[in-house]
């Protein structure tokens, strides 16, 4: 089985444990030897029936290593459920080696990779490994153990505690020596083992071409404000700032070296009479960027802290630097004057919550203030959690934000993390659209705060605030969301005419943008798709297509709102008033999440005899149209506002002029959609008869759903070449979407422009050259 390279996983909360350790093994292969190294076998958290450790191989010699494998075994009940920063195989025993970025260990430098695993009887202590010896020698210390088979003799608890005071520098019973080359320190982390590590911004690695010290590489060890940090990957960023980062635990008392002298005078500190790190967090730089040429990094400073102590500090920053304090109480917090964040109390529902993976529920049985709280159940993986979502944060600016958790009753103590996500990059190697802002020990008996500062670079656009926990299974509650800063007010851009087409499957093909300027989701955006189960949305496929339009520009199409077909069943169960609140809530919690969208179809198929939504109408009365239209005014108030229907063009126009023409009145409408399936048996003079019509109410239209359906090739190439500009050349079309494109891949079975594999029937090449040669 082969993980993730880098995973989405939180910054494991490194409180290192005494294990004693049969033996830990490790097969090396170099190019032109066989490479000294000494290997470690770390537990970096533990919990009820869970734990989580790492196995880190350095290299004590002068010639890199290229290529490691690493072989373990337990001897109970723990089982390694999920690895990450390498391959791995086996069911205990287990094998892991390098993957193709951490395969080569400079001298003095480490590779490690972290793994998750069961332990329903507790941590064993007793840990079984087999395979090749590492040739390095064995060490062994009270935050980790290690061994090699060279040596007889396994190393137990007892010495592993006996050696804890040694420092970074040197490794008990080793016969090769583990100190910090001149680029970074081997140091085995925890707390009390920062001295002779590199402070940052002091880099530990240079550049490619041999210049300054610009990065860490993977494995090297840094301190900043006074913890310890591990780098997973080469990276740029501050440490413990983002994914590229695990924290190994506090420093202690122990002091840092540092040959950088470059912090600024700007960076915040932070003062509290019981926190011992204070005097040492002031080290980091005011400049970030001067340490970075990744645009992508964000700076955050964070503050995590529980309600229940009486002992607090302060929390600012004055810079785009990271800069951080921790404090024993939350209850000097205040929410910053410009909080944006709608319904962060989760009072009115659950607009502005969502889920990644798990349930949400609006629970009344728990909160930090106020009636409700929002509580995440049937989680399954660290990831899952809630999401936030906000109003589109400003490049450059600088958000205070901060969130209250609470673990559900019964629940073992557990590390929470406030996270930052924008929209993914194009790179799946690197996780840089991740941003750790804050992370707490919270318990079930009190409220803890989580809170933090980011600042937004616009590499992609921002998508969430996510609430997630190291504890795979944790239940727990969230409350009193809150974000200051200056945000922009949402603009639509006027996208001009575009042709446009939808999502295939579900998802957006990487071929979209060679082919199309507009999209719309083809069923992730209808109600029922979406909250088919009562308060339990699933935003997913939504997401995938409102962002890619985001992120490239191009106009977003919602379809639809409100719909007698795929609307979710239990809407018809309702009174009328719950019908009525539950329709204005839906098209709130869309609006907020999506503000940017261009164009909405908010009444779909409302011409009687085909498709109405007696729901609606049961709701709102004979003006149930108006009453939706006014709905989504109120909370989309920028979008074009559409009254989409079905075929109206061949065989029931005057039946939707009629229904159309009391809500075209009422100045609600913005646009008229006109579906167009079935259209193959229309004449160019038929179509523009039609369309002439239509226009007649005095709106713009936009052609929402066109397709061919044919499955001969020149047949379909000769509808195309008569229909298509008539549409494209009609004075009231200002925009046509196209139903599908992908053969196999489309609602009616012959509508296909393309195969699976890129290659067009010979309508898809006329019409690119057509609109290539007609441009609007």
């Amino acid at each position: 089985m082969i993980f993730h390279q880098k995973p989405k996983n939180s910054l494991v909360r490194a409180v290192k444990r005494s294990l004693g350790v049969v033996g830990a093994t490790l097969a090396l292969s170099a190019t032109s030897q066989i490479a000294l190294a000494s290997c470690e076998y770390v537990i970096t958290n533990q919990w009820g029936a869970g734990f989580t450790a790492e196995i880190r191989i350095n290299n004590d010699s002068s010639s890199p290593i290229n290529g490691w494998d690493v072989s373990w075994q337990y001897g109970g009940n723990n089982r390694v459920s999920g690895v990450w920063n390498a391959n791995s195989s086996g069911d205990n025993p287990y094998s892991a080696s390098n993957l193709s970025w951490n395969g080569t260990i400079a001298p003095g430098q480490s590779a490690a990779f972290g793994l998750q695993g069961t332990s329903p009887d507790g941590v064993e202590a007793d840990v079984v490994v087999t395979g090749a010896a590492c040739s390095g020698g064995t060490t062994s210390s009270s935050s980790s153990s290690s061994s090699s088979s060279s040596s007889s003799s396994s190393s137990s608890s007892s010495s592993s505690s006996s050696n804890s005071s040694s420092s970074s520098s040197s490794s008990s019973s080793s016969s090769s020596s583990s100190s910090s080359s001149s680029s970074s320190s081997s140091s085995s982390g925890g707390s009390g083992t920062c001295s002779g590590v590199n402070v940052y911004p002091n880099w530990t690695s240079r550049d490619w071409e041999g210049g300054s010290n610009n990065h860490a590489a993977a494995g090297d060890r840094m301190v900043y404000q006074n913890t310890l940090y591990q780098a997973n990957w080469y990276t740029n960023s501050i440490p413990g700032s983002d994914y590229s980062w695990t924290s190994l635990g506090g420093c202690g008392n122990t002091s840092s070296s540092s040959s950088s002298s470059s912090s600024s005078s700007s960076s915040s500190s932070s003062s509290s009479s019981s926190s011992s790190s204070s005097s040492s967090s002031s080290s980091s730089s005011s400049n970030s960027s001067s340490t970075s040429s990744s645009s992508s990094s964000s700076s955050s400073s964070s503050s995590s802290s529980s309600s229940s102590s009486s002992s607090s500090s302060s929390s600012s920053s004055s810079s785009s630097s990271s800069s951080s304090s921790s404090s024993s109480s939350g209850g000097d917090y205040e929410v910053p004057e410009d909080d944006f964040a709608i319904n962060g109390g989760v009072e009115d529902g659950i607009t502005s919550w969502g889920t990644r993976n798990s349930t949400l529920t609006r629970s009344t049985a728990d909160s930090h203030s106020g009636e409700a709280s929002a509580l995440v159940t049937g989680r399954t993986a660290f990831w899952n959690g809630l999401t936030f979502t906000v109003d589109p944060l400003t490049d450059g600016n600088e958000y205070d934000v901060a969130v209250w958790v609470k673990l559900a009753p019964g629940e073992p103590d557990a590390e929470v993390h406030l996270t930052a996500k924008k929209v993914d990059d194009d790179d799946a190697e690197t996780f840089l659209e991740y941003e750790r802002l804050a992370s707490v020990v919270a318990t079930a008996d009190e409220w803890s705060l989580l809170q933090g500062y980011y600042t937004y670079i616009n590499t992609t656009p921002f998508q969430s605030f996510i609430i997630e926990s190291e504890s795979d299974t944790a239940s727990f509650y969230a409350d009193d969301f809150s974000i200051g800063g200056q945000v922009d007010e949402v603009e639509i851009p006027d996208y001009g005419f575009f042709v446009g087409n939808i999502t295939t499957n579900g998802n957006v093909r990487s071929d979209f943008l060679d082919f199309w300027n507009q999209i719309t989701p083809e069923n992730e955006g209808k109600w029922g798709s979406v909250e088919s189960t009562r308060d339990q949305y699933n935003w997913s496929g939504q997401d995938r297509a409102y962002n890619f339009a985001i992120a490239n520009n191009i106009p977003f199409k919602a379809h639809t709102f409100v719909w007698g077909s795929q609307a979710p069943n239990w809407i018809n169960s309702l009174s009328a008033n719950e019908q009525a609140a539950e329709i204005e809530e839906w098209i709130k919690d869309y609006c907020t999440r999506y503000p940017a969208t261009a164009m909405i179809d908010v009444v779909n198929e409302a011409t009687p005899g085909h498709a109405p939504a007696t729901f609606a109408e049961n709701a709102f009365g004979s003006d149930w149209i108006i009453r939706s239209f006014e709905l989504a005014r109120q909370y989309c108030p920028k979008a074009t506002l559409i009254l989409n229907d079905y075929n109206v063009l061949i065989w029931n126009t005057n039946e939707f002029l009629a229904m159309a023409q009391a809500a075209v009145s009422a100045g609600v409408v913005d646009a008229i959609g006109v579906q167009a399936h079935g259209l193959e048996s229309l004449s160019a003079s038929q179509l523009q008869s039609a369309l002439n019509r239509v226009a007649s109410l005095g709106l713009p239209i936009y052609v929402s759903e066109y397709d061919i359906n044919e499955g001969d090739d020149q047949k379909q190439l000769q509808i195309m070449q008569e229909q298509f500009p008539v549409f494209y050349n009609h004075n009231s079309v200002v925009g046509i979407t196209i139903w599908g494109y992908v053969v196999g891949a489309t609602w009616r079975a012959n509508t296909g422009l393309i195969y699976d594999n890129g290659n067009p029937r010979p309508a898809m090449t006329w019409l690119m050259d057509y609109v290539e040669n007609n441009p609007k």
